[in-house]
């Protein structure tokens, strides 16, 4: 978020590249390392379905 608001704010260009490309590989990260656990740990699917990925579900 930090990030965000610092590209937002600097309006440059290179900023808005290089969160981009973070935002990009965090989320693609993330699905990879919950793959490989969904196929490691079955209740981890259930656990899932009660979490949000980067933040907290709001209820």
């Amino acid at each position: 978020m930090t990030l965000a608001g610092l590209t937002i704010a600097s309006g440059s260009g290179w900023l808005t590249v290089n969160f981009l490309l973070l935002a990009w590989y965090y989320t693609r990260s993330a699905k990879v390392e919950e793959d490989a656990l969904a196929l490691e740990l079955p209740e981890y699917v259930e656990y899932l379905s009660r979490t949000g990925r980067f933040l907290l579900p709001m209820r």
